[in-house]
């Protein structure tokens, strides 16, 4: 059984790093009945920025292992075990997920431009003319 309220500790923050190192997500580490619940470490998420951060990077580095197992689907339909449209459905889901969790790395490259165009001659020409307007006036 599940103690109600647990503290934070690194052997159980270690397990944890460990898991999502591993490309398991958060919910099924902590789904297992040594583990605390999601909300516990939520908490703790709240309390400890850099708890949250390693976990962060866990994730992201987990993803290379969730992205090595398309192989193993791929293999799957191959070998006629996995029907390809339900590989589709995985290997999108997990190409999404891997894109959100480690977006510098899997995400969409996306490449903005900017055009900046700069007509110097007619501000120029505007700042006389008002500068030669005041001396006139002025």
């Amino acid at each position: 059984m599940r103690p109600i309220i647990w503290k934070y500790s690194e052997k159980i923050a270690e397990k944890i790093l460990e898991g999502l190192e591993n490309g398991l997500s958060l919910k099924s580490i902590c789904q297992s009945d040594d583990m605390p619940s999601r909300a516990t470490v939520h908490r703790w998420f709240r309390n400890d920025e850099n708890f949250e951060a390693r976990c962060a990077q866990a994730r992201a580095r987990g993803q290379d292992v969730v992205v090595d197992s398309h192989e193993d689907i791929e293999a799957e339909v191959r070998t006629g075990a996995l029907d390809p449209q339900a590989a589709r459905v995985i290997l999108s889901s997990m190409q999404w997920r891997a894109s959100k969790l480690a977006p510098k790395k899997y995400g969409d490259r996306l490449i903005t431009e900017n055009t900046v165009t700069v007509d110097v001659a007619t501000e120029l020409m505007d700042r006389l003319a008002a500068a030669r307007r005041a001396k006139r006036e002025g």
